[in-house]
């Protein structure tokens, strides 16, 4: 779950940075992650935040046709917090092999994709 403000990063914005951040493609899980558990997944709040997530999936599977987006697109019903060993992971564990191998690279790739959302590269670890 992600709590923003919107003076600072709007919706679309958000929308843009989850497609991008990720294979659109790969279903049932990112990178070297694999299972149902690992899924993209996106939920939208109201028909407004539908809108946006379905016209960008669109644009994306007409760029990558015939390949298709693969995340589920989903009404918004209740956010389960993950267990405390899950909080703050990386934050607790800077290097652990996963955090060190997968997460910071990730975050890299990320700041080179998006270098222009500076407020959005300086805020990492951000906590549900």
């Amino acid at each position: 779950m992600i709590y923003y403000d919107s003076t600072v990063v709007d919706f679309p914005t958000l929308v843009d940075v989850y497609f991008g951040s990720q294979n659109v493609t790969q279903a049932n899980g990112q990178g070297p992650d694999h299972g149902s558990q690992y899924r993209s997944i996106i939920f939208y709040q109201n028909p407004v935040e539908k809108q946006i997530i379905g016209d960008k999936i669109a644009a994306l599977n007409k760029e990558l046709a015939p390949q298709k987006v693969a995340a589920e697109v989903k009404p918004f019903e209740k956010f389960w917090v993950a267990e405390e060993y899950h909080q703050n992971y990386e934050k607790l564990h800077p290097n652990q092999p996963y955090v060190r191998g997968v997460s910071v690279l990730g975050f890299e790739r990320f700041k080179e994709k998006f270098h222009s959302y500076s407020k959005l590269n300086t805020q990492r670890n951000v906590e549900c």
